[in-house]
């Protein structure tokens, strides 16, 4: 870039004031804000919830077990079905009939598939129910097992407010960067535009801007129409960067924050 551009060069109205610049959110910027606020307060309030009611199903599963390890009875049914559910993973299931106090009862469970290749329709398979309630009943062979209750609820809040984090932590780093940035001119040595396939167009440019201390550095940014027109090659935009650090750079105006 030419020096006397850069002598030449002013920075817009609004980023003449000295640092740190006021700052305040577009109306992007207030739409992100609102949703990384609900994400990250919802996943809390949810995973403080769902942690809740899966350890109160854990418990309930846990009674359930001892219930059934102290009370439980075995007996002897007889296979009446089996059949598979095929997909990602294969599901095998057995329906057998069996009798408590001369009283007919039917049941069906999902089985490991070792147990269900060795079953017959009409064979025989040891079943273990529950003495006061015979319709609490599972393959001897196959206890029913339970993950926790309180992981899945756990990891979908904990994904949710991570995004809220993770949306917040962008827009202080364009805040920060706008109120603590340095002005530069920088010339757009190539602009480059390529098809995505999808009728839609990706555009590289590069732009190139002189550092304080001597010497030039480059940066290449992505964006598509949806982003606005990207600058011609030969243009001169306005970058801001942090001095201490001049790889944090964004050409001005940002997308979320604007000088107040």
């Amino acid at each position: 870039m030419p020096a006397r551009l850069s002598q030449s060069w002013m920075p817009p109205d609004e980023l003449g004031h000295s640092l740190p610049r006021p700052v305040r959110l577009t109306g992007g910027g207030r739409w992100i804000f609102a949703a990384a606020t609900l994400l990250v307060l919802g996943g809390i309030a949810e995973g403080i919830e769902g942690t809740m009611a899966g350890r109160r199903i854990d418990a309930a599963a846990g009674r359930e077990a001892a219930r059934m390890a102290t009370q439980g009875l075995e007996t002897q049914a007889a296979v009446t079905r089996l059949w598979e559910v095929r997909g990602r993973f294969h599901s095998y299931y057995v329906a057998y009939r069996y009798t408590v106090t001369r009283q007919a009862y039917e049941g069906h469970n999902l089985i490991a598939w070792q147990h269900w290749r060795s079953l017959q329709v009409g064979a025989p398979i040891a079943v273990r129910y529950l003495a006061s309630d015979p319709t609490y009943v599972y393959p001897a062979a196959d206890p029913p097992t339970h993950s926790p209750a309180w992981e899945f609820p756990l990891m979908v809040s904990t994904a949710f407010a991570v995004v809220g984090a993770w949306l917040l932590w962008m827009l202080w780093r364009q805040s920060y960067l706008l109120a603590n940035g340095d002005t530069a001119p920088a010339a757009v040595t190539r602009c480059v535009a390529t098809p995505t396939g999808r009728g839609g167009v990706t555009y590289r440019y590069t732009y190139e801007f002189r550092l304080p201390g001597g010497g030039t550095r480059q940066e290449t940014l992505y964006t598509s129409l949806s982003d606005g027109k990207p600058p011609d090659e030969g243009s001169v935009i306005c970058i801001l960067y942090l001095p201490n650090n001049p790889r944090r750079n964004r050409p001005y105006p940002l997308d979320f924050v604007k000088a107040a």
